[in-house]
């Protein structure tokens, strides 16, 4: 008898393509900096504040850190932390 007839056919070699995708195997990192200001006038916020909280966040931006699963198509993790511009430490003194 063949010795080969027995044995199991051999095992072919797998790529990376063949494998099977495992959720949180890749992840992407975006980060996006907004403007406060356009978010609430696009929701329509923007008209029921007064004027001195429109003043106070007239040039407020917020930077969002979002976390992707590329498997799950879902979002891992939001992070929002809101930042002034940098001019606003700034004093106004006139010359």
């Amino acid at each position: 008898m063949n010795e080969r007839s027995n044995s199991m056919p051999p095992k072919a070699k797998s790529s990376p393509a063949d494998r099977i995708p495992r959720s949180t195997e890749v992840v992407e990192v975006d980060a996006y900096v907004v403007d406060l200001q356009r978010i609430l006038m696009g929701t329509g916020t923007w008209e029921e504040l007064t004027e001195a909280e429109r003043i106070d966040m007239q040039d407020m931006r917020a930077e969002v850190t979002v976390v992707f699963d590329h498997y799950s198509k879902r979002v891992l993790s939001c992070e929002v932390r809101w930042k002034r511009p940098a001019y606003s430490g700034v004093p106004n003194e006139r010359f």
